[in-house]
């Protein structure tokens, strides 16, 4: 049996235990940056993977089939006390596929979890790239593919400390953590950081997932979002990362006319609706309430807290902005960040 335990921050705790040492590898590698802790006094989330007591009798709460080839079984107890347990048990292509298993884990289950228990406490796990400059930081927001990884680590070359560049925790009084996870690299992020230092590996690696996208796109006529994992540290290795930073700006990534506006946030319409695009912009807040919670009035309780925290959020940030990253260079961009509200 193999066990860890993370601790994100003084923020909440999550402990994996599996038989599989292949799921303990693959959360030390996506967890890096978070504490390891052998024990807890308080477990905020348990995670139990393939555990041989769940053949015998487990009757499972969801069996779930994913891009018509893969499949999982789970089942989440606790919602509403510590810790939320999740059991869960991967299919066959574990065997000569693992990744699929573990991002399907983490990114359908565990983090929509600890988005929930994160409204709980009073804080958001925000869909976002985050850097800090002297001490203010800057989240951006965005669809997936949306351009905030490439703006982020752009930022990060000229200068800024890095957070992270796909979710960032983020309290309601503007206080941003970095969430530990790899860079998930893609052809059309690369080809714009011509900076990063990446090995023939990698970018083999990058290259060959490229064409297995093509292929299961050719076969399912699906979207397979199969990244290239990296340390940050690998290919920006003279840049700092930084663990936290109080927010000063916030910038939304979309296409428009406009390189950059400036949103009043006295405004109690525009606020509102920068607010609702903010929360819309998640990815895991749209799993967890469409297909995780069962009960409607637990999804309405999570949207009624997450329009609450992002509404006292936006009233703790100075400035916030609409930006369109294909009409705006990234020198334009630095110079409204370091002009001082």
């Amino acid at each position: 049996m193999f066990r860890r335990i993370y601790r994100f921050h003084d923020l909440l705790t999550v402990q994996v235990e599996s038989r599989k040492v292949f799921y303990v590898k693959y959360f030390d590698r996506e967890f890096q940056g978070c504490k390891q802790l052998s024990e807890a006094e308080h477990i905020d989330l348990r995670v139990e993977i393939d555990l041989p007591q769940h053949r015998l009798a487990q009757q499972w709460d969801f069996d779930h089939r994913f891009h018509r080839l893969f499949r999982a079984r789970y089942t989440i107890d606790c919602w509403d006390k510590s810790p939320t347990i999740l059991k869960f048990a991967s299919d066959a292509s574990l065997h000569f596929y693992p990744l699929v298993m573990g991002a399907f884990l983490q990114t359908a289950l565990i983090e929509p979890i600890i988005y929930w228990k994160g409204l709980h406490k009073g804080f958001l796990l925000v869909h976002s790239s985050c850097v800090d400059g002297d001490g203010v930081g800057t989240l951006i927001s965005a669809t997936g593919g949306g351009g905030k990884t490439t703006l982020a680590l752009q930022l990060v070359n000229r200068g800024f400390g890095f957070l992270g560049d796909d979710l960032t925790f983020v309290t309601a009084t503007g206080e941003a953590f970095a969430y530990p996870r790899p860079l998930h690299l893609f052809t059309y992020v690369t080809k714009h950081l011509g900076f990063l230092e990446l090995n023939p590996k990698t970018i083999l690696t990058i290259r060959f997932k490229d064409i297995l996208r093509a292929i299961m796109w050719g076969l399912l006529h699906e979207r397979f979002l199969i990244s290239t994992r990296v340390d940050f540290r690998a290919v920006m290795p003279r840049r700092q990362i930084v663990s936290n930073t109080r927010l000063g700006s916030l910038l939304i990534l979309r296409s428009s006319r406009t390189p950059l506006e400036q949103i009043d946030l006295e405004s109690d319409i525009l606020c509102e609706e920068f607010g609702e695009i903010l929360i819309r912009n998640g990815e895991i807040n749209a799993i967890l309430k469409n297909q995780l919670l069962r009960e409607p009035t637990q999804r309405a309780w999570v949207a009624a807290q997450e329009s609450e925290l992002v509404h006292e959020l936006l009233h703790h940030i100075k400035r916030a902005f609409w930006l369109n990253v294909r009409a705006a260079s990234v020198g334009e961009i630095i110079k409204i960040l370091d002009e001082r509200p």
